[in-house]
């Protein structure tokens, strides 16, 4: 794969998606070509399975949910990321595989051996090359809570700790950043981040698409 995928991961309302949208503009400018895709969703089947688990039936089986959040991915993966990436465009995901472990996993008490075999069939050929752990309070209105902000703190306690286990265990790949400051400061953090992974493997906006064309 010629391209470079970035995912982002935290609990709801931390700022994800608005971060999502700074670094997009950002690397815009600097000459790479960007594709932003969000799960669950990013494909017709994939936003039928988000609306079904975000705002219809809500499942606490955790392997059923898990699941379903894997269908949505092995499509988006296969339509989506995967060409992208192979005309050597960046992708950046609003949630990935991280998601999985952390609220499926710690969070509903599935199995993350399953959870991690699953992820790693699926995404063999679409591994991020960077995680970006957006980690603070959610500013979201929790009035218009979805099936999965809806649960209670103790939940969300364990979700934070599944990441808190993902980051400590992957330093190279994921990095915290502290989302309870201005978002200007927290962009800026983003920033160097994806800079040093970029400089590291020595991509630049124009090898990144050596030899193939963008559609």
């Amino acid at each position: 794969m010629r391209g470079r995928l970035f995912s982002f991961e935290g609990i709801d309302g931390v700022g994800k998606t608005t971060q999502v949208a700074r670094v997009k503009d950002w690397l815009e400018q600097e000459g790479y070509r960007v594709q932003v895709v969000r799960e669950p969703g990013g494909t017709p089947w994939g936003e039928a399975i988000r609306d079904v688990l975000l705002h219809r039936a809500s499942s606490r089986d955790a392997t059923a949910e898990f699941l379903l959040f894997a269908a949505a991915r092995a499509e988006l993966v296969r339509a989506v990321i995967c060409p992208w990436l192979d005309q050597g465009g960046v992708v950046l995901a609003d949630r990935y595989i991280d998601s999985s472990e952390a609220y499926q996993g710690w969070g509903g008490g599935g199995d993350l051996r399953l959870i991690r075999l699953v992820n790693d069939a699926l995404t063999e050929k679409a591994r991020p090359m960077g995680t970006l752990w957006l980690d603070g309070v959610s500013r979201g209105d929790r009035s218009t809570q979805d099936n999965l902000e809806s649960r209670g703190k103790e939940f969300f306690d364990r979700v934070l700790e599944g990441y808190g286990v993902l980051w400590q265990s992957q330093p190279q790949r994921i990095r915290r950043i502290d989302s309870n400051r201005d978002q200007e400061e927290v962009f800026q953090s983003i920033r160097v981040a994806v800079d040093e992974w970029l400089r590291a493997q020595d991509i630049s906006p124009t090898s990144a698409r050596k030899g193939g064309r963008m559609s």
